[in-house]
Formats: C-alpha cells, sequence, structure tokens
C-alpha cells in the first residue's frame, strides 16, 4: 500500500514527465506567478505541504498550473493547498521555504538553468525556487492527475472539505470540544482510555463500589461523525502528534487536553482495565474502609474533604456498632483546608463540619510521601491499599498511628508530550502559556484546555468545560476567516467557584469571594448525584460499563 510519501513522488514523477525543459525561477515563497514565454502565459502556483516523514519536517514543492492564459489559482481548480506553518528546510541541494514568507516574482532562466526540470539556488540570505513550466497541451492533464493523486495522499483538499480538529485527550474539556465541533469539522480524537472517568463521583465509589458502573462513561456515543484513536501520545510538535505505536497525524487544529493525574482511586488505574477488575477494584478499598479503625488523610484539599464526608455518611458518628466506628485525621500543609481562595464563611462551615464528625486536622504540617506512592502517582497507577496498623511521623515531629491512608497530595500534569517541542511555550511548573483565547502562545491553529494551562485559577472541572466552549467557538471563527484576534470568544477568569460535597445530603458552595450557598443548595447542585447524570447525558447515555 502507498503512503502519503510515495503518492507524492508518484505525483511530482508523473507531472514532470509532461513538462519541458525550461524552467522559471520564482523568488521567494508565495502565491501564483504569471510567467511569459514565447508570448503564451502560465501561471504557477507555488505552495510547500507538510506531510508525514520520519524526520518530521519533509516539505514538498507542489506545482498547480492552469489550463491556459494567466489565470489565477483561485479561478481554476476546484483544488485548494491545504498549507500550515512550515519551517524552512533544507534537502540536498534544494532549499524550501513557506509559502507566507514573502511575494514572489517570476522570470525565464537563463541557459545555466536549462537541462534541469527542477532545482534550485541560494544566495546568502535569499531563496531562489525553480519550477519546471511548459505552454504544450500536456501540463494541463498531467498537472490534473497529479493534484488527484495528491488529494488521494490527503495533501491538497477539495475545497468545501472539512477541517481536520485533532484532540489529544478527552476528559472534561477535551470531550466538550469534540462535542461541539463533531458536525462541522473532521474530528479525531486521541485517548489512551476507552471510557471517561468522571473523577468527581470517584470519592463515592470507595464506599459505594457499584457505582463505578456509572462513572467510568465509554466514549462509543461522543461522535456520531468524528472518530478515536485509541493509544497514547509521545510526542505533540507544532505539526503533527506522535503516538507510541508508530502513527503520526497531521491536523488543520490541535487541542492539547492531557490533563493530569492525581492518585487512584481519584484518577483512573491505568491498570484496571476490564469491568470485573475495576469493580473488584472499589470494592476492594470499600472493604478495608469498613474494617479499619483509624484513617489518616494525607492532604487537605477538596477531594481529601469530600472522601471524609463520604465516610461520615457511610459510617456516622456516634455509631451504635463499635466495630465500624472511624476515628479520622487530616494532616494538611496549608493552613486552611479545601483551598487558600475559601472566604471566612466556608471556612467556618468546613471546621464545624469537621469538628462534628470527631475529624482531627493537623494544619501547616505534612508527611513524607513514600518512593512506592511516588511511582504510583507518576505512572497512574493504583497504590497498595491494605489494612495495617502503622505510626506515621509528620515533618514537624508527630507521631501518628493509623491502619489505612488515604493519599490525597496534589496533582502531576501530563506534559511530558509536548514539553520538549514547546518549551519557550509552558511556564517553569509545566503548564502551557495561552491567551485568553486559549491559544497556545505564538500559534493561532494549536490550543490547550484544562488543567495543563497557565490561566491562574482553580483546575476544576466547570473551567475545564469552560475552555472547551471557548476553543469550539475560537475554531469555528476562524476556519469562517474570522482574523482580527480581538474578535475571537475569550475565557473570562472567573472568581473562585468551589462545590464541596460532603456526602449525599450535605455540602458547602462558594460563588467569587463573597456568595455561599449550605447544604440544601449544594446538593441539588452536586451532592446528591455528582453530576453522575449530567455526564451520563454529555456522552449520549452509552450503554453502561459491564462490570
Amino acid at each position: 500500500m502507498l503512503n502519503k510519501s510515495s503518492l507524492f513522488l508518484a505525483a511530482v514523477a508523473f507531472s514532470n514527465a509532461a513538462l519541458s525543459q525550461t524552467v522559471f525561477s520564482v523568488s521567494g515563497c508565495t502565491g501564483v506567478t504569471s510567467v511569459n514565454d514565447g508570448g503564451s502565459c502560465q501561471a504557477i502556483c507555488n505552495t510547500y505541504v507538510q506531510i508525514n516523514q520520519e524526520d518530521n519536517k519533509n516539505v514538498f514543492d507542489v506545482l498547480a498550473f492552469t489550463d491556459s492564459g494567466c489565470k489565477t489559482a483561485a479561478t481554476t481548480p476546484e483544488y485548494s493547498l491545504d498549507c500550515s506553518k512550515v519551517e524552512p528546510l533544507k534537502i540536498g541541494d534544494y532549499t524550501i521555504t513557506c509559502p507566507a514568507a514573502s511575494t514572489a516574482s517570476a522570470s525565464t532562466a537563463g541557459a545555466s538553468t536549462a537541462g534541469a526540470s527542477t532545482g534550485s539556488s541560494t544566495a546568502g540570505a535569499n531563496t531562489t525556487t525553480t519550477a519546471a513550466a511548459t505552454t504544450d497541451g500536456n501540463t494541463s492533464s498531467a498537472t490534473t492527475i497529479a493534484s488527484s493523486i495528491l488529494i488521494m495522499a490527503g495533501i491538497i483538499k477539495k475545497d468545501g472539505e472539512k477541517k481536520r480538529v485533532l484532540i489529544v485527550g478527552c476528559g472534561f474539556g477535551g470531550s466538550q470540544v469534540a462535542k461541539l465541533l463533531d458536525s462541522k469539522f473532521e474530528v479525531t480524537v486521541v485517548e489512551r482510555k476507552k471510557t471517561f472517568f468522571n473523577s468527581i463521583a470517584s470519592i463515592r465509589a470507595i464506599v459505594e463500589p457499584e457505582l463505578a458502573k456509572k462513572i467510568y462513561i465509554p466514549y462509543d456515543k461522543l461522535l456520531k461523525n468524528g472518530k478515536f484513536i485509541y493509544g497514547t501520545v509521545i510526542e505533540i510538535s507544532p505539526t503533527l502528534v506522535k503516538l507510541e505505536d508508530g502513527q503520526e497525524l497531521t491536523f488543520d487544529y490541535l487541542v492539547i487536553a492531557t490533563g493530569s493525574n492525581s492518585l487512584a482511586p481519584f484518577k483512573a488505574p491505568l491498570e484496571k482495565i476490564t469491568g470485573n477488575e475495576i469493580l473488584n477494584y472499589y470494592k476492594d478499598i470499600s472493604e478495608q474502609i469498613k474494617q479499619a479503625k483509624s484513617i489518616l488523610i494525607v492532604g487537605g484539599g477538596s477531594v481529601a474533604c469530600e472522601v471524609v464526608g463520604e465516610i461520615i455518611d457511610k459510617y456516622p458518628p456516634p455509631i451504635e456498632n463499635k466495630e465500624l466506628a472511624k476515628k479520622i485525621t487530616i494532616v494538611h500543609s496549608g493552613n486552611k483546608l479545601v483551598s487558600p481562595k475559601t472566604n471566612n464563611k466556608f471556612n467556618d462551615s468546613i471546621n464545624n463540619y469537621m469538628k462534628k464528625g470527631n475529624v482531627s486536622i493537623i494544619l501547616n504540617d505534612r508527611i513524607e510521601i513514600p518512593d512506592d506512592i511516588k511511582q504510583c502517582f507518576i505512572n497512574q497507577r493504583s497504590p497498595n491499599f491494605q489494612v495495617s496498623l502503622k505510626t506515621y511521623k509528620t515533618k514537624n515531629g508527630l507521631s501518628i498511628e493509623s491502619d489505612f491512608v488515604i493519599w490525597t497530595v496534589g496533582i502531576k500534569l501530563n506534559n511530558e508530550s509536548y514539553k520538549s517541542n514547546f518549551s519557550n511555550e509552558i511556564n517553569e511548573i509545566g503548564q502551557i502559556k495561552v491567551n485568553q483565547s486559549c491559544q497556545v502562545q505564538g500559534y493561532d491553529n494549536i490550543f490547550a484546555i484544562g488543567d495543563i494551562t497557565d490561566f491562574d485559577e482553580l483546575k476544576t472541572s466547570y473551567n475545564a468545560i469552560s475552555h472547551g466552549n471557548i476553543v469550539a467557538k475560537v475554531i469555528k471563527d476562524l476556519s469562517n476567516g474570522q482574523k482580527n484576534k480581538n474578535q475571537l470568544s475569550k475565557h473570562k477568569l472567573p472568581g473562585p467557584i468551589i462545590g464541596l460535597s460532603l456526602g449525599p445530603k450535605d455540602g458547602i458552595t462558594q460563588i467569587n469571594s463573597n456568595l455561599n450557598f449550605g447544604s440544601f443548595i449544594t446538593r441539588i447542585l452536586k451532592s446528591n448525584n455528582l453530576l453522575i447524570n449530567r455526564f451520563q447525558k454529555h456522552f449520549n447515555n452509552p450503554e453502561p460499563l459491564k462490570l
């Protein structure tokens, strides 16, 4: 089977075979140039097209001729040339440059270039690309066939063909972009897992394991027109995306939505693949929590507090069955629970809840993370949960006895695939620098959304979905010819929006800096169902995961 390179070379070979040896030198690299030769006129459209090659940068010169006269490319074929950002490239004696670099001019070449169908010369900073042309009747048919071959190869697109949107990652934000663009664009989603993981609801699955079948949501109904490629991305560059299995994907628009890792069970452990493995995994955690007498929660963010809420709801104090009573301790490096952005009223509410539940809170202290837990964190593997009484030392010298530990410490950005090629576009902690339209710094057609962006805001599902809405609007506007960046949709940085579930019947909500709601509103917004129904609907109600 011919690959794109083979098809391209076949097209060039066929086209050149029909051309005479008259050579025209085209300076620069843009647009359509009219060339006079012996009283006749020929238009040469010089465009350089990026195609998939092992070195990631092979660029070729596509020649499109009018059938007669000095028509411009816009008035002739039904083909438009699909050209995105391309770096200048030296291949042997040829220097290839991008169409947008300068305006083109043409003149007939002298005897020094005769006898060669294509060639080039460079002098200092000036680049000259030479293209073969002829006035005989074979040119039009040769070019038409060559163009047809190139269309088959996916290098030239017919006018009206859908633009290609490539989305890497299909979490909260990536799935939103994919769904919104599916009908008008050629959408391809690359995702390493075959199911969406509703991390919001995962905190309840550790005490209600049957929920696992609802928090793992198959992707198979999300797209009606687009497609999924299940695999691991190893490299993202400005022109293509490489997968671990060797596939290389090109795009018109790229959305980087690789997200972040946190420790299982609050992110899907990658080694748990089958339905039985997943269900047994949550059943095992649930059973160990049931057996545990003392539970240590390392970390005091929103996940930690929501986990405490689920355990207290399942085993509320005072509990008649002393065998099921739980002593819960939180160790948190911050000076208050949940977030530095919470207001005093929110803080008072969460502290009162913890006091009522007999939860011990240790602030401004930390427990060193063991190496095996760090490795699970990096590889998104499940820690070895088991009931075993141990003593844990804090940095400040406190000793805490516990027979079950739940680690809820931070997140790790999934930035390995893009950090080498976008080293100038990431900040000191590995987040991608974006403008208010979620465009990666320096690129109009590449976007980043979700946890990996450098927006100064809470990294929440709400904000990731908001990014997805913005990117979908911007891509639609760009594809319709909008060039004024001021007219593109913008992500407005919100104040803190925090909905904290504390079991199915309780919770606290803060909107911006001064608006708070208690259990009644929070139960309606989040706690009762943890958005399970919402995301089932978002993914078009696929068949539940078979467990």
